[in-house]
């Protein structure tokens, strides 16, 4: 039969895809963009020292979305953070989510629909001056404020080797664990920083991998 591999998917046990992201058991493997969530909201505790509440706009229909938010929920509590959820089903209800959040802080997960009306959050976290944390390196040059998360291509380019060695070398994708990026890049963006009131620390713009402005 013919191989499948799946790109970009953050949790393929979850979303059974796989028997398990270890084993996947079948024809299939691939490549997960799971976000080191936990090292994203310890970012809120940086760019804003006295946040004392963040909040997380995501879209329960989405099962990625659902695995980051229970990631994210431990990581804030072990932060000192309280967590205020706001569940969307579609992308207009993205502006009037992030309007009736009281919070410190707003996290935007990886989650395909809310990062498709990110411009909506942008404009809320903007005009009440509070950080926007986001989970992955593109929505910071759209203008989130900062994220230790992906680089899609990279990703894109870690699955195509995935792909030689099934096609080249004989690998069996039933035998090949599901891979997650190595590394992550802090990636922050200094307009938004200005836009947003933020005054990021010296320490932080020292370690970023990339500067968008």
């Amino acid at each position: 039969s013919v191989p499948v591999l799946f790109t970009a998917v953050t949790d393929a046990e979850t979303a059974e895809l796989v028997a398990s992201n270890e084993a996947p058991g079948a024809n299939v493997t691939g490549t997960s963009d799971m976000n080191p969530v936990a090292e994203q909201i310890a970012l809120v505790k940086q760019v804003a020292p006295d946040a004392q509440t963040v909040g997380i706009i995501y879209s329960s229909g989405e099962p990625n979305s659902v695995v980051q938010v229970e990631l994210a929920r431990d990581a804030a509590q072990k932060e000192g953070l309280t967590v205020v959820e706001k569940t969307v089903a579609e992308g207009s209800q993205v502006l009037q989510a992030a309007q009736t959040l009281d919070v410190d802080a707003i996290y935007v997960p990886t989650d395909n629909l809310v990062v498709n009306s990110l411009e909506s959050v942008l404009q809320v976290a903007e005009e009440r001056k509070i950080p926007v944390i986001v989970g992955e390196t593109d929505s910071v040059k759209r203008g989130g404020l900062i994220t230790l998360g992906l680089d899609y291509h990279a990703l894109g380019v870690q699955t195509g080797e995935m792909a030689i060695r099934i096609l080249t070398e004989g690998a069996d994708p039933s035998e090949m664990p599901v891979e997650f990026q190595k590394q992550a890049r802090l990636v922050i963006n200094t307009a938004a920083a200005e836009r947003m009131g933020v005054t990021l620390p010296q320490s932080l713009l020292d370690e970023a991998d990339e500067k968008v402005s």
